[in-house]
């Protein structure tokens, strides 16, 4: 199961919704940057007050629709995302996925404070994506209360879990250290337009390993 999950999460990189979907989760999360940059310019303030406030909500939100879009895919259920079931849950049931994000806020927050691991970026999005992927799951079973959920394990062990932060973080490394070489040779353009998202991408590895973990087991209990 571990590297079976490490395979199937790796692949999840070769879907193109993937680079599309994670463009979306970066003008979510960085557009209240640059808004509230532009607010403090004119009221210092109230930029700060903002993005310390409002900014990190959006980035939590940003995680929900991005794990919502692409769930099909994180499961192995199908190779299409669901690009419009976050927003149809956001504008018409909004308060569960205001809640997630809250969640996600206070998790971080909590994890920061932990010595050695409150540092380890991966394993903040690990725990956000974690979060988010379970609230699509409790979704899915409401809607189909056959979806054997309780048959599964949704947390790992301890082992596992740094196994999977392991192998994801020295991929993540890789992969950003590439970009890093290619944004020195073709300028700052390159990192707005491309390294940024791809950045984004490599840092939901985690994530992604996660959600072959849990589909998986799922497609095992469901034969």
């Amino acid at each position: 199961m571990f590297w079976s999950s490490i395979i199937g999460g790796l692949k999840v990189l070769t879907f193109w919704e993937v680079y599309v979907a994670a463009l979306i989760y970066t003008i979510i999360s960085v557009g209240p940057i640059m808004i509230f940059g532009l607010i403090g310019e004119k009221n210092e303030a109230v930029g700060c007050l903002g993005g310390m406030l409002i900014t990190p909500v959006f980035q939590a939100l940003a995680t929900l629709i991005f794990v919502f879009t692409l769930f099909p895919i994180l499961l192995g259920f199908s190779e299409d995302a669901a690009w419009s079931f976050p927003w149809k849950i956001l504008f018409s049931t909004p308060w569960p996925m205001i809640k997630a994000a809250l969640i996600i806020l206070i998790a971080t927050i909590i994890l920061a404070f932990i010595p050695v691991l409150g540092q380890i970026q991966s394993l903040h999005t690990f725990v956000s994506g974690a979060i988010s992927l379970i609230l699509v799951l409790e979704i899915l079973h409401s809607a189909y209360p056959n979806l054997p959920i309780d048959k599964i394990q949704i947390i790992p062990n301890f082992l596992t879990i740094i196994g999977f932060l392991v192998i994801a973080g020295l991929v993540s490394w890789t992969s950003t250290m590439l970009l890093a070489l290619l944004g020195t040779i073709w300028g700052e353009d390159y990192m707005m337009l491309i390294a940024i998202p791809l950045g984004g991408v490599f840092g939901f590895i985690p994530l992604f390993i996660y959600g072959a973990y849990i589909g998986q087991q799922l497609m095992h209990v469901m034969k």
